[in-house]
């Protein structure tokens, strides 16, 4: 995504909000990032989007869209810590970037003792 300031461009690439992301998740408790790379490349060849580590970050007619895998520790309250995940990625991305990402979208893949 690309910010025009007064003195030039800012262009923020996907694989940095990526990084962004991914760091944000390891720091919650009770979520494990989906990261294998062939679970990755099989999102990709089946519906087309980019896959790293588990997050896919669309810029769409200026709209940050960020989608997750993730995988949960057994007992957690997943509503919970998924709306707090959200929240968290929120801030993150809108502070270190100053792009407020538009949605977020977590899809729980499972469910680890």
């Amino acid at each position: 995504m690309i910010i025009q300031t007064d003195i030039g461009k800012i262009n923020v690439l996907e694989q940095a909000i990526t990084t962004i992301v991914s760091g944000v998740v390891r720091l919650e408790s009770g979520i494990i990032l989906l990261s294998t790379g062939a679970v990755d490349s099989l999102i990709k060849h089946v519906s087309g989007k980019k896959m790293h580590k588990g997050v896919s970050v669309t810029f769409s007619n200026s709209k940050l869209i960020i989608e997750l895998r993730i995988v949960v520790t057994y007992g957690v309250k997943i509503h919970y810590v998924s709306r707090e995940l959200q929240s968290s990625i929120f801030e993150a991305v809108n502070h270190m970037t100053g792009i407020a990402p538009n949605q977020i979208h977590i899809r729980i893949e499972g469910i680890k003792r």
